[in-house]
């Protein structure tokens, strides 16, 4: 997935005359029409197929962003683009508050995994700090377009044979465990997920260590496990650390990295 070739600037826009969230994805629908690989796709039914996937769930998440997105078998490629909207909109959003900033991806039913590690790139990219601002200040589709495209990360999709590294991360704190599950995501990393528990809940039930532990549960302890390339290791701490605000000065989270011997094949997302 390289998103400098699948984020179009005829797929941008900056401004809109919808006044709700039907309207808007009406205009998405039209807008993503100037990728020539919908030509053979109407608007309605570009529009139907966004509208389905937000009968599941809104695609509306807070402060302000959108992604709505869908898949379709008749494409072969991916359809990129976004809308700003000065004075927001409603799109029922997961904190109540105005969209207004969307984001759209229009993909080819066979490729989710690619399709997942898209929608985790642009969140990822969206949370460095200050960029959403900057790109709610654009005034045109190629300021716009080149803002964002500046902050995207290296390229991350693996070529051809490279040496993997296993790494187990330990998270106490579900936000920022949900954004490093967008991170390993976006960096193509084989990933599961387990449900665990603090090695003090179990010492609080020994009578020994009883009085030197908190007693309050931790609702919370999941460990991401899993390979990444070896190359990406240094990009997966950076931004852990960035994600938690720094390894050192927290106690939520913890990552363990090393070499393998051997490692063949890998996990479907």
């Amino acid at each position: 997935m390289d998103m400098f070739s699948i984020l179009k600037q005829e797929c941008i826009q900056v401004g809109t005359e919808s006044s709700n969230k039907t309207e808007i994805l009406r205009e998405i629908a039209k807008l993503a029409k100037k990728n020539p690989v919908l030509d053979n796709i109407s608007e309605d039914f570009i529009f139907n197929a966004l509208s389905e996937r937000e009968n599941i769930a809104s695609t509306g998440f807070e402060n302000g962003l959108a992604i709505p997105h869908c898949h379709l078998k008749e494409i072969n490629d991916f359809v990129v683009g976004a809308i700003v909207v000065p004075e927001g909109i409603d799109f029922e959003s997961h904190d109540g508050e105005k969209t207004d900033l969307l984001f759209f991806i229009i993909a080819p039913e066979k490729e989710r995994d690619i399709h997942i590690r898209t929608l985790s790139t642009i969140s990822r990219t969206l949370s460095f700090k200050g960029l959403k601002e900057e790109l709610l200040k654009t005034t045109s589709p190629a300021t716009f377009f080149e803002e964002f495209l500046r902050h995207i990360p290296d390229e991350v999709k693996p070529k051809g044979k490279f040496t993997k590294c296993f790494f187990n991360i330990a998270s106490q704190d579900e936000e920022h465990f949900q954004a490093i599950i967008e991170t390993l995501s976006s960096l193509s990393a084989s990933v599961s997920i387990i449900e665990g528990k603090d090695i003090n809940t179990y010492l609080d039930k020994t009578p020994l260590f009883a009085s030197f532990w908190n007693t309050e549960d931790k609702d919370f302890h999941l460990l991401a496990t899993g390979t990444i390339n070896k190359k990406l290791v240094n990009e997966l701490i950076r931004s852990i650390d960035s994600i938690t605000g720094g390894l050192e000065e927290k106690s939520t989270t913890a990552i363990t990295v090393q070499e393998v011997l051997v490692s063949i094949g890998s996990l479907k997302a």
